[in-house]
């Protein structure tokens, strides 16, 4: 009986000790859990804080950049030729029709990204812009006070002529004012990683020489050299990417445009039905993405398109 009791009693406290040893290992392990978390969770905080200091430290730099003046004649000429220009270099596509402004992107956690209003209505750019103004935003990619324009294409808009942007300032200046009141473009937390973890050009202004001079385009002529102009500054690499090879911009992409690629088979009259009609020489339509207001380009200017795209290397691989 005693041997049975003392053999019960010390079973009973071998049990006991191993309970608390596994108690105090659980407890361990949930408190370096916690531990870690806290850790980890601190990190991040940390990370975002330099992530949201960086980037606000970019997005409200004050650029000094003393714009060169453009006469802005408002003559009938001038405003018509600027109606078209208007539609070559895109403003309604990112401006609207109206070009009172709309909703480019809202892209949840990424950006909330309106085109402003440009008319002369309430809340728009030439009711408060002067000529140096405009130079700034759309050659420079700067607000009047310096600060940089989220996604505005200045790095390839750069290249426009003084009097196409003064044209374009006549006929902004001749439409309907739009009474249209857009809030600030918003960058949130997958914008500001974006700007720091990617190579898309989110301010353009950072990429810009603001003090080289710039360089007037070459004459308007069916060459290689104006076609190539003509490339960067009405926006074609942005989707079809600098060297034209393609895959950039919304889905599907921009096709790949040089010889051997998605135009090879075509002919210069093909391609000039392309860009004024939408349409493909099979009879397909292009897709949506393709700015349709490139139809206001004209025959100068698509042949000297053509002329370029068909001096570039051939995308075809090496055999």
């Amino acid at each position: 009986m005693i041997r049975l009791l003392l053999k019960t009693t010390y079973t009973s406290g071998e049990a006991a000790m191993t309970t608390k040893v596994a108690s105090g290992s659980t407890y361990s392990r949930r408190g370096l859990t916690a531990l870690m978390l806290a850790i980890l969770g601190g990190t991040a905080l940390v990370l975002a804080l330099a992530l949201c200091l960086s980037t606000n430290a970019r997005l409200n730099r004050r650029f000094d950049v003393l714009p060169r003046k453009i006469a802005v004649e408002h003559s009938a000429e001038a405003i018509e030729r600027g109606r078209r220009l208007a539609r070559v270099y895109l403003c309604h596509d990112c401006h609207g029709e109206d070009l009172g402004g709309q909703l480019f992107a809202d892209i949840p956690f990424t950006a909330f990204l309106p085109a402003g209003n440009l008319t002369r209505g309430a809340g728009g750019a030439a009711a408060r812009y002067a000529p140096e103004d405009w130079v700034r935003a759309v050659l420079h990619g700067l607000r009047p006070d310096g600060r940089p324009l989220v996604f505005m294409p200045s790095h390839y808009l750069r290249g426009m002529s003084d009097g196409d942007l003064a044209d374009i300032v006549a006929f902004i200046w001749s439409v309907p004012a739009i009474n249209r009141q857009w809030p600030p473009a918003t960058v949130k937390l997958g914008g500001r990683l974006m700007m720091v973890a990617t190579t898309q050009t989110v301010l353009p202004a950072e990429v810009i020489d603001h003090h080289r001079a710039r360089m007037q385009p070459p004459r308007a002529r069916a060459t290689v050299d104006y076609g190539r102009h003509l490339a960067t500054a009405t926006g074609c690499r942005a989707c079809h990417r600098a060297d034209l090879s393609g895959g950039a911009g919304p889905p599907p992409g921009g096709a790949n445009l040089r010889p051997g690629g998605a135009v090879e088979g075509w002919t210069e009259s093909d391609f000039v039905r392309a860009l004024r009609s939408g349409t493909r020489p099979d009879g397909s339509q292009i897709a949506a993405s393709m700015p349709r207001d490139y139809a206001s380009l004209s025959d100068v200017e698509l042949r000297a398109l053509w002329l370029y795209l068909q001096s570039l290397p051939s995308a075809r691989p090496p055999s």
